[in-house]
């Protein structure tokens, strides 16, 4: 896509099982959102990874700072899935 950005999305915890990896590329169009972004991992990590995803609250972070959905991505972006974090 010409005019497009070029993202990193880091999985965390339980979302990188259900990706198989840790991080993964990801090319979407200028002025795309963390939303959109979603959206379009969902639609390449398929069902598995929306289920897990739908099933508890998730944290964005955009360059290691904690962002909403409707942040705007830029080129070179990080962004972190962070779903809760449980131990004991």
């Amino acid at each position: 896509m010409e005019g497009g950005i070029d993202v990193t999305v880091l999985f965390f915890a339980s979302l990188d099982e259900v990706a198989g990896c840790r991080e993964r590329a990801v090319r979407l169009e200028e002025g795309s959102t963390v939303r959109e972004l979603v959206a379009e991992v969902a639609t390449m990590m398929g069902e598995d990874f929306l289920r897990e995803f739908s099933r508890v609250p998730i944290q964005f972070a955009v360059n290691e700072a904690f962002v909403r959905e409707q942040q705007v991505l830029h080129d070179g972006d990080t962004v972190a899935l962070i779903p809760p974090v449980t131990g004991g």
